[in-house]
């Protein structure tokens, strides 16, 4: 949403929870924002985990002209039919159904993409790769996406340079006609992706950087340094390296070996933990409980505000 890695932020120990009297810093505007700026009117649709308790932080002061949907990470998992991926797909359906009637098909991109792996606890896998949502490993970090405009892109292209999510802020921004190198921590790739001739490309990226544990990726080389996920375990201290270009698995710990390449992407961490913005996450507060709510998690609780 904003552009910047997590660390850059505030919100590298993760979304903000049901009754946290925080949120995003308004400081750093949201692409919907930039969206309204270019006259584009902005919808947003599900969960909204950025922050609720007052006002600024809602969807509504934070770009998005409309908001259909729930405050914090998910609602019950099991409190609803388990047709979830066909009602999505009903949904989006017919979207793109409305948007041929309308005769605004042709000239529409539609992004389908994710910012995590899934979760195991309700039954996801991310096989091969290693891991879930809420760690550092591959499989908690990399997704697929597709990207589908018949103005703009020929069908049955793939692209597989390194993309960050950060990268979508500018990228849309630059499919709206702004001409924009880059936005945040994130670059313009809407030529790649268009064409398959990157005007821009990238090498490296930050997976995070928080107390429990970092990860950067640059080139082949991704370097893990702490824990993998936010348990504070033995592997405090532990420094790994793996060559995701051949081992995307990661199985095969190369540290011991690439000591050079080690000193290196230790020396990059350093240099970027120089804009490690403070943990924004704060404990729980009753104040938003629902039941003073009429049973609901609603808003301007926090700061004063009741």
């Amino acid at each position: 949403m904003t552009g910047y890695y997590p660390f850059r932020v505030g919100t590298q120990a993760g979304v903000f929870l049901h009754m946290e009297p925080a949120g995003v810093p308004t400081m750093f505007p949201f692409l919907s924002e930039n969206m309204r700026q270019l006259d584009y009117s902005t919808y947003l649709v599900g969960k909204w985990h950025l922050g609720y308790c007052k006002k600024e932080f809602l969807p509504t002061n934070r770009g998005f002209d409309y908001f259909y949907g729930f405050y914090g990470p998910q609602t019950g998992y099991f409190n609803h039919s388990a047709g979830m991926l066909t009602a999505m797909d009903f949904a989006i359906g017919r979207l793109v159904e409305y948007l041929k009637t309308a005769n605004l098909y042709e000239n529409t991109v539609i992004v389908f993409t994710s910012d995590n792996g899934g979760t195991s606890n309700f039954g996801a896998s991310n096989a091969p790769l290693r891991g879930e949502k809420d760690t550092i490993w591959e499989g908690g970090t990399k997704t697929t996406t597709f990207v589908h405009s018949p103005k703009y892109i020929e069908e049955g292209g793939t692209r597989e340079m390194m993309f960050h999510v950060v990268d979508w802020h500018a990228t849309i921004l630059s499919i709206t006609g702004l001409e924009i190198d880059s936005y945040g921590d994130g670059i313009n790739q809407w030529e790649y992706i268009k064409t398959g001739r990157p005007k821009f490309r990238r090498f490296q990226f930050v997976y995070n950087i928080d107390n429990h544990g970092s990860a950067i990726r640059d080139g082949d080389y991704k370097l893990i340094v702490g824990n993998v996920d936010r348990k504070m375990s033995k592997d405090k201290n532990r420094t790994r390296l793996f060559r995701i270009s051949t081992d995307p698995t990661e199985s095969k710990d190369i540290a011991r070996n690439n000591p050079k390449i080690v000193r290196r992407l230790l020396a990059k961490l350093d240099q970027l933990k120089k804009f490690l913005h403070k943990n924004v996450r704060k404990p729980l507060s009753l104040s938003g409980s629902p039941e003073r709510f009429n049973g609901s998690y609603s808003s301007f609780w926090c700061d004063g505000q009741a």
